[in-house]
């Protein structure tokens, strides 16, 4: 009885120890599995971060459209926006993306009133995003800009500060979706902005060179947001935006006819 005894425990340790082998080997791959996907994650937002620091900012392009003496145009803000109607996280970073470039926009033109309305929306956005936390790092500023409204150079540095605070942010803290549709949404509503101002002014020739050298800002964006991988409402933006890249690239004389049918475009992935 005793050999069979040993045989049987022998087995049993064997099975035991084959077990506990690949069991190991299990949690090992999967440990190995979440540290390579925190990697590319970490490696995609560094490369999606690096395509948007290259180019102007939303600051920057606003400036850039004050500089050719074009005038403010009302009611080409997101100031009035229903943000119940927001329904999915895309909705409300794309979202948020417009409202950012429009605070750059409002401010830059001293519309106060405009910009104190952009500022509680952006406060909803937000929160409804989850960054709680930068709430209450922007309360410290949104303060100074009540106390300092009046002051013009105190306010163009408090807005500055602003907005640069929530592109850090959102870079820091957001996934590379939310990055590249905050983004996306800032350049659509740069285009939509800068081609309405266009049309208004008519034959402004510096409008319609600024227009046209945005080609890099929305070929980014398409690239980004391709980049970011398989969210069907990111993949929705992207082919929304694609033909606007499109036409930049099949343009070959950029006039007031190509201005029009970008705003037309812009006006309607931004419904």
């Amino acid at each position: 009885m005793k050999p069979r005894i040993s045989l049987v425990i022998a087995i049993v340790f064997i099975s035991i120890g084959l077990f506990s082998c690949k069991s190991s080997g299990t949690k090992e791959e999967k440990v190995a599995t979440l540290e390579t996907s925190r990697v590319d994650a970490k490696k995609l937002k560094a490369e999606i971060v690096e395509l948007i620091m290259a180019l102007p900012d939303n600051q920057e392009t606003v400036n850039l459209i004050n500089e050719t003496g074009a005038a403010y145009i009302a009611g080409l803000t997101l100031e009035d926006i229903q943000t119940d109607n927001l329904l999915t996280r895309a909705a409300n970073a794309r979202t948020y993306g417009g409202v950012l470039f429009d605070m750059a926009y409002a401010n830059t033109y001293n519309q106060v009133n405009t910009f104190s309305k952009l500022l509680d929306i952006n406060e909803t956005l937000v929160r409804k995003l989850g960054f709680e936390e930068f709430i209450n790092q922007q309360k410290e500023l949104e303060k100074r800009y009540v106390d300092n409204r009046d002051n013009r150079d105190s306010v163009d540095q408090i807005v500055s500060e602003l907005l640069a605070s929530s592109n850090e942010y959102i870079q820091k803290h957001g996934s590379p979706s939310d990055i590249s549709l905050v983004f996306a949404g800032a350049t659509t509503k740069s285009l939509y902005v800068i081609s309405n101002v266009t049309i208004f002014a008519m034959n402004n020739d510096k409008l319609v060179d600024l227009m046209k050298n945005q080609k890099d800002r929305i070929e980014s964006a398409v690239k980004i947001l391709e980049m970011s991988g398989e969210d069907t409402e990111v993949k929705k933006m992207a082919e929304a935006i694609k033909p606007v890249m499109d036409l930049y690239s099949e343009t070959e004389t950029f006039d007031l006819a190509a201005v029009e049918k970008i705003r037309d475009m812009t006006s309607f992935i931004m419904q």
